[in-house]
């Protein structure tokens, strides 16, 4: 299987137990709509960027950690 799919695939395998859809998005300062941040994935597991991988003490905003384990594909 691909690692990437497109979103018609998405929609249609979104429920099946051997998928999992990861929301690594940014949360948006805009407001929320029906009680539920907009723009958020549905069924999505959400990772918050901001507060597992960035470095809180740098000057610049959403700026990894330098002391991630992190390796090239």
């Amino acid at each position: 299987m691909a690692d990437l799919v497109s979103a018609a695939w998405l929609d249609e395998n979104r429920r099946r137990d051997d998928v999992i859809i990861l929301d690594a998005g940014l949360r948006s300062p805009v407001s929320q709509v029906g009680g539920e941040e907009a723009g958020v994935i549905p069924c999505a597991l959400r990772i918050d960027l901001d507060t597992r991988f960035c470095d809180p003490d740098s000057d610049l905003p959403h700026m990894l950690q330098s002391d991630l384990p992190v390796s090239a594909a």
